[in-house]
């Protein structure tokens, strides 16, 4: 009964797995081997019309929210420990530690753009959770005849990750019912406050690993070494298009970067990012070659 809710709610959960699957992987890696905000714009526009298209923008902005408290994080170390630059905002002098915290624009413009590349790979990572099932992700690395044990860990390790979100809502909720204090305008308090959910947390995945542990065992996980699939994975002449396409992107991207291209360096000179005519055309052609890939698949729901 889930699976069907499941099948109403997502547009994109019938496609092909592998289709999707690699399409999402695409902009999980452009911000990870990029570092100019002009491809990270790029990532994020796609990233918001797949969500809006299979309406799940609300759970993107829970991945979206506990990665801004890691892009702080970022910042303040960011702020503290690097004082390259020669823009100055503010220097803090701490004469007992014979040390000085020099602020620079070239230092918190390099934190906002670490800041935005993390976010994109959270919200990324929670899109392939979202609108690929694990069962599909089986089916996916049975495919590319991965072994069935490294398919598991792969699985498990996607799985565990919105689990272990719901648990700490759920953690959450007992706490403020209990009239516990979790929310404050304070940040450093806050954080503070939300440590108590860390012991609770930890019990119960630990709990759950044991359990899946000894289904593991009871099942014979591991006897047999050959294993089928109820519902292979099918390719018409359809899919094969958008395939060799998603392909072709990825080919596109390896020859930006290994051009040199999709890079922003601003300690040397602080200036904006810059695209010249060679690399203005790759990303236009790279722009197109994802659109249609996403009219394609867009198509393909719609029949």
């Amino acid at each position: 009964m889930s699976q069907l809710k499941k099948i109403n709610y997502y547009k994109w959960y019938n496609l092909n797995p592998i289709l999707k699957f690699i399409f999402i992987l695409e902009l999980f890696i452009i911000p990870i081997i990029f570092t100019s905000p002009i491809y990270y714009l790029i990532t994020l526009t796609f990233i918001i019309i797949i969500s809006l298209e299979n309406k799940v923008i609300k759970k993107i902005l829970v991945f979206f929210r506990y990665g801004v408290y890691f892009c702080f994080l970022i910042i303040i170390f960011n702020v503290i420990l690097n004082s390259n630059g020669t823009h100055y905002i503010y220097i803090i002098q701490i004469p007992h530690l014979n040390y000085n915290i020099v602020i620079t624009w070239e230092t918190v413009i390099y934190s906002l753009i670490n800041s935005f590349s993390l976010i994109l790979i959270l919200i990324s990572f929670g899109l392939i959770n979202i609108l690929v099932d694990p069962d599909q992700l089986n089916k996916i690395f049975s495919k590319l005849k991965l072994p069935y044990l490294l398919q598991f860990i792969i699985i498990c390790s996607l799985r565990f990750f919105p689990l272990l979100l719901s648990d700490y809502n759920t953690i959450m909720d007992i706490q403020k019912s209990r009239g516990f204090e979790l929310e404050s305008k304070n940040l450093i308090k806050n954080l503070k406050n939300k440590m108590v959910l860390i012991l609770p947390l930890l019990t119960n995945s630990l709990d759950r690993s044991i359990q899946i542990a000894e289904a593991l065992e009871s099942r014979g996980f591991g006897i047999y070494k050959n294993r089928s699939v109820y519902k292979p994975i099918k390719f018409d002449n359809y899919d094969k298009l958008i395939l060799s396409l998603l392909i072709g992107n990825f080919i596109l991207i390896g020859i930006i970067r290994l051009l040199g291209y999709g890079t922003y360096s601003l300690y040397i000179s602080f200036n904006l990012p810059s695209l010249d005519v060679f690399e203005l055309n790759l990303m236009i052609l790279l722009i197109i070659s994802n659109s249609i890939v996403y009219l394609g698949l867009r198509n393909k729901t719609n029949k």
